[in-house]
């Protein structure tokens, strides 16, 4: 039933959206010539400003059905083959260009199926779209690392990386561990003190609630806290 109400859902947004369109372009084709101009910009802003929020809404409901899939029915499944998202994936982000997840997820399928520079290129783009995404440039920065092995071009995203914002001090935590790894691989041993101070500073406010592995901070098996 729930599959059935979500489906209802979804043809009832897209139906709006095309009679928005179809409204706006009707509009547009009966608006006066001239002294009109101003009327029908501020028309034409309004609406789009209206279509945005439809947009961002189907966006969002879309990834909403797809996040369970990728993360229970089909989390047995190896990241490389789980291409049947990323139609899904190309809508969200064609609806909504600044939808954060899409562009975590999407470049590490598409590299671990062999397109190296595309999936760079797609987490690049991320970046920009979303220019405050501590997350997103920090897997820019590990894709490079990882498929580039380019490890100083990696620290200088990680750079970039460190000072922007977080979902939460746990991927926080985590993240700066993975930067920290980028930055040992660069020979950037300022860096890896500095973050490493950061690092211990997040584990204390966290506590328990990581993992012992995640208090490993050197990698000797033990936690450290």
């Amino acid at each position: 039933m729930k599959s059935q109400s979500r489906t209802k859902m979804l043809v009832a947004v897209a139906l709006l959206l095309a009679l928005l369109l179809a409204g706006q372009a009707t509009a547009d084709t009966i608006l006066p010539i001239g002294g009109g101009g101003d009327t029908g910009r501020a028309i034409g802003d309004a609406g789009f400003a209206y279509l945005s929020g439809v947009r961002t809404a189907i966006a969002a409901m879309l990834w909403n059905r797809l996040d369970p899939q990728m993360h229970e029915y089909y989390d047995g499944v190896v990241l490389e083959e789980q291409t049947y998202v990323l139609p899904t994936i190309s809508i969200v982000i064609a609806l909504d260009p600044e939808f954060e997840q899409a562009y975590f997820v999407a470049p590490w399928i598409i590299a671990r199926r062999g397109s190296v520079d595309e999936a760079i290129e797609l987490a690049r783009v991320g970046t920009v779209n979303v220019p405050r995404s501590g997350m997103l440039r920090a897997s820019y920065a590990q894709m490079i690392a990882v498929f580039v092995k380019d490890y100083a071009r990696a620290a200088e995203q990680a750079d970039i990386a460190v000072d922007l914002e977080w979902p939460n001090l746990i991927d926080q935590h985590n993240w700066y561990g993975i930067l920290r790894s980028i930055y040992e691989k660069a020979g950037r041993d300022d860096m890896v003190d500095s973050l490493g101070l950061k690092i211990d500073e997040i584990d204390a406010v966290l506590g328990d609630q990581l993992g012992a592995d995640e208090h490993d901070h050197d990698g000797d098996g033990k936690p450290d806290h």
